[in-house]
C-alpha cells in the first residue's frame, strides 16, 4: 500500500514538473507581432530569441549530464524549477531582459529534460516507457493550452502578466516535487571514481547508435522549434487574423498529447517501430506540402493536425530511446545530455536561420521546401535507428 501511495506521489510531482518543459517557451511564437510592436523587435531577432532555449539545450545538456552524476538529483530539480519560476517571471521587463531571462529559462529547462529520464530510471519496477508517455503528453496538453489562451488573455492581462503567469506551474512543479520521496542515494553513482565517470562518457561518444540517436533527436527538434517559431506567422500570411493562427497552433500541439502517449508504446516492437518512423516521415513531408498551399483553413487545419501528430510522436521516440539504450539511470544521465547537447546544436540554427531566409526573400515556401528535405533525413535516420537498437540491446 505505502510503494502504491509513493508510486502516484511520485507520477503526480512528474506531471507537475513536466508541464513547465515547453510552456515558457512555446508561448512567444502567438505572441511575435506583440512582441515586435511592443519591444521593436524584427524577424530576425524573433527567431534568435526562440534559439535561446536551443542554445542552452545544445551547450549545457552535456554538462547537466555530467553534474547530475555529482549531486543530488532532487536537489538540482528544486534549484532549476525556482530559476524556471524567477526568470520567467522577470524576463518582460525590457527587451535586454528578455534575452538574458529567456537564457536562464531556457538553461532551467534544459537541466528538467536531462533529469526527468534519470529520476523515472531511478525507480525499480516501473513501466518505463508509460512514464515517458505520461511526461511528453504532460506537456504536449500544457504547451497546447498555453498557445490557445496566450494571445487573448495579452489583450485582456497585458502580455507581460500573461507570461509572468507561466512562472505558477514551476512553483506548483517545486511544491509537489519537495513532497515526494526519494531513493536513498546522495549521488547516482557515488562509489565511481571521477575517472570512470569519464571514460563512460568517451565510450558513449564512440558508440554508433548513440550518435544515430542524437541525429534524429536534432533532425526531429530541428523541425519541430522552427515550425513552432514560424507556424503562426506562416499562417498569417494566409490572411488569418492572429487569434485564429493562435488557435491552430494549438490545434497542433493539442493534437499531440494521444501521439507522445502511445508513440512509446510501440518501443517493444521493431516491427511496429519501422512502421510508425515510416509514418512519422510521411507525415511530416505531407504536413509541410499542405501548409504551402493557402486554399482556406480547412487545408491548414489538415496540415496542423498532421504536422502535431507527427511532431510530438517523434520527440516521443526520442525521449524513449535514450532510456532504453540507457544500462543505469547515471548512464541515462550521460546518454542524455550527448544526445541531447549535440540534437539541440543541431536544431538551435533553424529559427534564425529561417528568420533570415524570410527577411531577405519574403517567401515561407523556401523554408517548407527546407523543412520537406529535412523531414526526408529525419525518416531515414528513424529507420536506421530502429535497426541498431532495440529493448534487448542497451549500450553497455
Amino acid at each position: 500500500m505505502k510503494t502504491t501511495s509513493h508510486r502516484i506521489n511520485f507520477t503526480v510531482a512528474l506531471v507537475l514538473i513536466a508541464a513547465n518543459l515547453r510552456m515558457a517557451i512555446i508561448c512567444i511564437p502567438p505572441l511575435t507581432k506583440t512582441l515586435e510592436n511592443s519591444l521593436n523587435l524584427s524577424q530576425t531577432q524573433i527567431g534568435f530569441l526562440t534559439s535561446i532555449p536551443l542554445i542552452c539545450f545544445g551547450v549545457f545538456s552535456i554538462i547537466i549530464g555530467y553534474i547530475v552524476q555529482q549531486i543530488n538529483v532532487k536537489l538540482l530539480i528544486a534549484i532549476f524549477l525556482s530559476l524556471l519560476a524567477i526568470f520567467n517571471f522577470v524576463r518582460v521587463y525590457s527587451q535586454s531582459m528578455l534575452y538574458i531571462g529567456t537564457f536562464f529559462t531556457g538553461l532551467s529547462i534544459t537541466a528538467l529534460n536531462i533529469l526527468i529520464p534519470v529520476i523515472i530510471l531511478q525507480r525499480v519496477n516501473v513501466n518505463t516507457n508509460k512514464l515517458n508517455g505520461i511526461y511528453t503528453a504532460t506537456f504536449n496538453i500544457c504547451a497546447s493550452i498555453v498557445s490557445i489562451i496566450i494571445v487573448p488573455l495579452s489583450s485582456i492581462i497585458v502580455w507581460q502578466t500573461s507570461i509572468q503567469l507561466l512562472s505558477v506551474p514551476a512553483l506548483l512543479g517545486l511544491i509537489g516535487w519537495m513532497f515526494t520521496s526519494q531513493p536513498n542515494s546522495v549521488t547516482l553513482h557515488p562509489h565511481k571514481s571521477q575517472p570512470q565517470h569519464k571514460n563512460r562518457y568517451l565510450h558513449f561518444l564512440t558508440t554508433k547508435r548513440v550518435w544515430i540517436l542524437t541525429f534524429f533527436f536534432g533532425m526531429q527538434s530541428f523541425t519541430f522549434y522552427v515550425t513552432s517559431a514560424w507556424l503562426p506567422s506562416i499562417l498569417n500570411s494566409h490572411h488569418m487574423t492572429t487569434t485564429t493562427a493562435g488557435i491552430l497552433f494549438g490545434i497542433f500541439q493539442f493534437i499531440g498529447v494521444p501521439a507522445s502517449y502511445i508513440a512509446p508504446q510501440f518501443m517493444n516492437s521493431n516491427r511496429g517501430l519501422f512502421r510508425l518512423m515510416i509514418i512519422i516521415g510521411c507525415g511530416y513531408i505531407a504536413g509541410f506540402i499542405l501548409l504551402s498551399f493557402n486554399n482556406g483553413i480547412i487545408i491548414s487545419i489538415l496540415a496542423c493536425l498532421v504536422l502535431g501528430l507527427t511532431s510530438s510522436a517523434s520527440f516521443a521516440l526520442a525521449l524513449s530511446f535514450i532510456t532504453t539504450i540507457s544500462p543505469s539511470a547515471s548512464d541515462a544521465g550521460a546518454i542524455g545530455g550527448i544526445v541531447q547537447s549535440f540534437g539541440y546544436l543541431i536544431a538551435s540554427s533553424g529559427p534564425t536561420l529561417t528568420g533570415i531566409m524570410i527577411e531577405r526573400t519574403g517567401n515561407w515556401n523556401l523554408v517548407l521546401i527546407l523543412l520537406v528535405v529535412i523531414s526526408f533525413i529525419l525518416m531515414i535516420l528513424g529507420i536506421s535507428l530502429v535497426r541498431s537498437v532495440s529493448k534487448k540491446h542497451v549500450v553497455n
